[in-house]
Formats: structure tokens, sequence, C-alpha cells
């Protein structure tokens, strides 16, 4: 499954951008420009934490630390790695229904999974593009 991160628009602290899935919207994205991760190929692992809480770590290969998260949030300020929150936009490094996006990503992905178990989870994350 391909996921693609397009970057938008950077200003002070904050890059916007929409994510992707199988080349169709998803939804919005956030990242502390400061920490944002490299344009490049990652891997997507999902795990549980003991909350019971899924989790989606950004990785380079399989059994590497994580680079980062996507995860919930609202806005960039408390973000210290190369974690992309996820959301509908509100404004410049701002999302709101966050939880919303991330059931229905989480869902997406179990489903893929239960067929698909095999094939990773791949994103791409691209360089700033203009909006249209």
């Amino acid at each position: 499954m391909e996921i693609e991160l397009k970057r938008h628009f950077s200003k002070r602290d904050a890059t916007d951008g929409t994510l992707h899935i199988e080349g169709l919207y998803f939804c919005d994205t956030v990242e502390r420009t400061t920490t944002c991760l490299k344009p490049g190929k990652y891997r997507l692992l999902m795990r549980q934490g003991e909350d019971g809480s899924w989790c989606i770590d950004i990785v380079t290969r399989k059994n590497a630390q994580p680079k980062g998260t996507v995860r919930t949030g609202n806005g960039v300020c408390k973000l210290t790695d190369g974690s992309i929150i996820i959301g509908k936009h509100q404004s410049n490094g701002l999302c709101i229904k966050t939880s919303l996006y991330m059931e229905r990503l989480i869902a997406r992905f179990k489903r893929r999974m239960k067929h698909k178990d095999d094939e990773p989870l791949i994103l791409y994350i691209r360089e700033i593009t203009s909006w249209f």
C-alpha cells in the first residue's frame, strides 16, 4: 500500500500538507518545520500500546528505531521528533478532528493487513509543492 505525504506550505514553525492513499486524498497533515523528516521512502509499522491504543511508527527499515509517528494532536508546538499530525486543516500549523482521522487510518490499515499482511505500508514524503 502506497501512502504519500505531499508538503504544500511552510510558514514559521509549521509545514502543512496532504496525505494520499493509493493516489487518493485522505486527509491533511501538519509537521513541525524544524523536525520534519527528509523527503524519501519510509515504512509504517502499526503497534498496539499497553493501554490498547494503536500507534503508527515511521521507520527506515523493519526493525529500526522509529524516526517519528503518525499521530493525533492539534498543533506542532509540542512535536519534538519527525511526527506527522493528521486531520482536517484549520489554519497554518493546526489540524482539527485528528482522532477521527486517526481512527479511519487505523481501520483502513487493519483491513489492508487482513488481506495482504506481508505487503509493507510504504510512506513517500515529497518536498514542498504547490497546492495545484
